[in-house]
């Protein structure tokens, strides 16, 4: 023998819970417990503003966030990241791996003393580089010279470093810029001493 009791389940006023079948949709006099979501109903969704603050319609995604800045923004660690594009609408990314087929290459050479621009800057551009090694050929009577490395809006890289004759130094790539200059800034070699520098340069500009 079994027994089977049916139960209603309300508050005492509102009630019983509307129970239906997955094919009925939900209605708005249908007492609580319903659950409003189903295949059967329509959910409407609205994306964010358009980049000139045009509301999309009721089942329209619209854009997806992405701030536009000149400069790439700063972040810190635990920030929620939206997406970044500069003000011509490229998307701002950084290569996982090096990319060395979009780097530009340019010979090092010089023999003055006091700042060298290995790259002139453009106006509005970025400069970053990305690989660049120099030897230092010397000069006659000197043994080494001293080398900063920086930008024309005289931001340092490096403080004054000692290159020996015959010295080489070596950034080897390794995908993510070694150094980025201020926007319209060149990228200068300054040597305390009037020896022969020589090597080569990979870069990006943007």
């Amino acid at each position: 023998m079994s027994y089977f009791t049916l139960l209603k389940i309300w508050d005492g006023t509102n009630g019983p819970a509307a129970v239906k079948a997955a094919s009925t949709a939900a209605i708005a006099t249908d007492p609580a417990l319903v659950v409003a979501i189903s295949p059967n109903n329509v959910v409407p969704t609205k994306g964010a503003l358009t980049h000139n603050n045009a509301a999309p319609a009721a089942t329209q995604l619209g854009v997806l966030p992405s701030l536009a800045n000149q400069s790439p923004p700063t972040l810190t660690e635990g920030d929620q990241v939206l997406l970044s594009s500069d003000l011509q609408g490229s998307q701002r990314t950084r290569p996982g791996s090096p990319i060395s087929g979009n780097w530009t290459e340019a010979p090092i050479s010089f023999s003055a003393a006091g700042d060298n621009t290995v790259i002139a800057g453009v106006g509005g551009k970025t400069i970053r580089v990305m690989r660049m090694f120099f030897v230092n050929g010397g000069a006659v009577g000197v043994t080494s010279t001293a080398i900063t490395l920086k930008d024309s809006a005289s931001n340092l890289f490096t403080g004054a470093f000692q290159l020996v004759t015959a010295g080489v130094y070596l950034n080897k790539g390794d995908g993510e810029p070694y150094y980025t200059t201020a926007a319209s800034a060149g990228f200068v070699i300054n040597s305390s001493q009037a020896v022969s520098i020589a090597g080569a340069i990979w870069y990006t500009i943007s």
